[in-house]
């Protein structure tokens, strides 16, 4: 027999009830980030399961891409969905990414071991030579 599992797995875009919610400590300083005012080809995204945010991410158009600008999980090893959140963005952006008529996600990952993730999880591939990756998105 079959088990069904509801999630109350949502994905918005920012909103007052983000800056509350954000982890801490947070790496990237999200109270500055959304704070600022973005073009309209910028999507930004929060991912919440229940009330509970589990992932922000700021996604920006530029040329044939869209750039994975900003990507940050709920690091507590509790936290729900782990492994799960950033191909949650990445399902999203790729779907974003179409609807723009851009052709690649594009990702500059500042570690060796996110570089091993996206290329090795995600699917992603070398772009250039100062260490972007990128993701077709046909």
């Amino acid at each position: 027999m079959r088990q069904r599992f509801s999630l109350d797995l949502r994905l918005d875009g920012w909103s007052d009830d983000v800056l509350p919610s954000i982890w801490q400590p947070d790496e990237l300083g999200w109270d500055t980030i959304l704070a600022r005012t973005y073009p309209e080809a910028t999507l930004d995204l929060a991912v919440w399961l229940d009330q509970s945010l589990l992932c922000l991410a700021l996604l920006r158009s530029h040329g044939i891409y869209l750039v994975l600008d900003k990507v940050e999980a709920d690091p507590d090893p509790s936290a729900p969905l782990r492994g799960l959140r950033v191909p949650i963005v990445l399902d999203t952006a790729v779907q974003y990414a179409q609807m723009l008529g851009k052709q690649k996600i594009l990702v500059h990952p500042k570690t060796a071991a996110l570089v091993n993730y996206y290329v090795q999880v995600c699917g992603f591939k070398q772009e250039d030579d100062f260490g972007h990756l990128s993701l077709a998105v046909d």
